[in-house]
């Protein structure tokens, strides 16, 4: 069961979200992407975010979340470094990588929603998406959903902040049905988790604590409440 995921005036969820992220699937793995390979995540909060996360983990592939506040010569070196085959990215965000993609790589647009053009002031020029590259929602319908049963999925490989050097991405292998079973019961006990929770999620998804709120609030069949962007006063 999955839950829903509310953003601005969009809502999705349950089988809604489950179709799109097998659709997304069934499409991912026509580019050639399997299990333990990488698809990069260059968006900002956004449904696209989860659909793509579960399409991606539904392969037994790893979702890299890439901050989008670096530079291109930073990014460059997160795909690079992670093997990224594919990256899924929002269209204002495109000209961060769009001088810089290791030769093969795939891109994928996601259509800049207006709750996040107004949340970061993005005009209709920067969100325009750049021609002949799929546009993600498109995409997405054009598959018929992966009915291949789904591989073990691993967590999304979250990259470390560098304060030492280059950020480090965290590789973590699949849990086994044991170690998924203990880590609800720990989550559920330590943070609360209950069947049909409601969540605000304020931070970016790049970040390691919000995406695994995120992610499991939808596990346990919750709401979840996207920010595009942390505001004080809308928060309270």
């Amino acid at each position: 069961m999955t839950g829903t995921v509310i953003s601005g005036t969009r809502r999705i969820g349950g089988a809604d979200l489950e179709l799109r992220a097998a659709r997304a699937a069934r499409g991912l793995a026509g580019l050639g992407i399997g299990e333990g390979d990488a698809v990069a995540l260059l968006l900002r909060n956004d449904i696209a975010f989860f659909e793509a996360t579960m399409a991606v983990g539904h392969l037994g592939a790893y979702p890299v979340p890439v901050n989008w506040h670096y530079s291109p010569a930073e990014a460059a070196y997160v795909l690079q470094d992670c093997g990224a085959r594919v990256v899924i990215c929002h269209a204002d965000l495109y000209p961060i990588i769009a001088d810089i993609l290791p030769q093969g790589v795939q891109v994928l647009i996601v259509a800049v929603p207006p709750e996040l053009r107004a949340a970061y002031h993005i005009d209709a020029q920067a969100a325009a998406p750049p021609t002949g590259l799929p546009l993600w929602d498109s995409w997405v319908e054009g598959h018929a959903p992966h009915d291949a049963p789904p591989r073990p999925a691993p967590a999304s490989m979250i990259y470390t902040s560098g304060t030492t050097g280059h950020p480090k991405g965290v590789r973590r292998q699949p849990p086994t049905p044991e170690m998924t079973a203990a880590s609800l019961k720990m989550r559920k006990f330590i943070y609360g988790y209950q069947p049909g929770m409601r969540a605000l999620l304020t931070g970016p998804l790049y970040h390691s604590a919000p995406n695994m709120y995120g992610t499991f609030t939808l596990k346990f069949d919750g709401t979840l409440y996207l920010m595009p962007r942390f505001d004080a006063e809308q928060t309270l």
